[in-house]
């Protein structure tokens, strides 16, 4: 699920002057795999930003908004079979980029990307982290 957590319990303490933010990006299926076995590195892309500032941490975490991921959302289940099999996809998913965005995220050029191998990065906003208006996927 996705989550804001404004002020984080920290074990310890920070120091004061430690401010910046911290991103991390993983798989998280948002809805169960088909018949076949689930592999971890199958799942969407879910990105978690830390914000670390004056002591303090709080945290936000969003799915990254893949063509994949809002086609499966409009659906209301999962259409790809296991690391986009189109022998086992639905036939719905049929034109659409299998792109989990789940490997990882970097900053580049004050742009927040969403990256998995094989396919475009995702553009999300460094700030919520949240697609950017601009998001493009291409196809």
């Amino acid at each position: 699920m996705e989550v804001e957590a404004p002020d984080l319990f920290v074990e310890g303490e920070l120091p004061e002057d430690l401010a910046g933010v911290f991103y991390r990006n993983g798989a998280e299926p948002l809805y169960p795999p088909t018949h076949e076995d689930y592999h971890w590195f199958d799942g969407d892309g879910m990105v978690y930003a830390f914000y670390l500032a004056e002591g303090r941490v709080a945290m936000r975490n969003r799915w990254v908004r893949t063509d994949k991921l809002l086609l499966e959302m409009k659906a209301g289940r999962r259409l790809f079979g296991v690391h986009g099999n189109p022998m086992t996809s639905d036939p719905l998913a049929a034109g659409t980029r299998y792109n989990t965005a789940n490997t990882n995220v970097i900053l580049h050029g004050g742009k927040l990307l969403a990256l998995m191998e094989g396919a475009p990065p995702v553009e999300m906003n460094p700030h919520t982290p949240r697609p950017s208006a601009n998001t493009t996927t291409a196809g």
